[in-house]
């Protein structure tokens, strides 16, 4: 009869793991990346659908509250993403979309200038 390795309080485990052999650690570590890299995507994927799925008339009705609420959300995803230090040059960033996006879809007015900033 077998013994539960559980059992035994994880002492066990220790002695009883075999190295792995390189290629067996190399398909590991590229499965592991592949798995960040998905789930990567995927949180990208999502803000772009958060984006995409906005109403121009809820930019109309509220558009300063609209517009810092929308900002939080682009800034918590390029948190998750692991984008908000220093992003590369040709990281696809929601900032850049975001902008991009209120851009081409918006026109600003009533923009008011101090003599500093003008």
């Amino acid at each position: 009869m077998s013994r539960d390795p559980s059992m035994d309080g994880g002492d066990s485990d220790a002695e009883n793991t075999v190295p792995l052999s390189p290629l067996t650690r190399r398909k590991q570590e590229a499965k592991t990346a592949f798995n960040k890299w998905a789930l990567t995507k995927s949180r990208y994927d999502r803000g772009l659908l958060l984006l995409s799925s906005i109403a121009e008339t809820r930019m109309e009705d509220e558009p300063e509250k609209t517009f810092a609420t929308l900002c939080k959300a682009m800034v918590c995803i390029d948190a998750t993403l692991g984008l908000l230090n220093k992003p590369r040059k040709d990281a696809k960033t929601m900032k850049k979309v975001f902008f991009s996006w209120s851009l081409s879809r918006h026109t600003f007015r009533n923009v008011k200038l101090t003599e500093d900033e003008a």
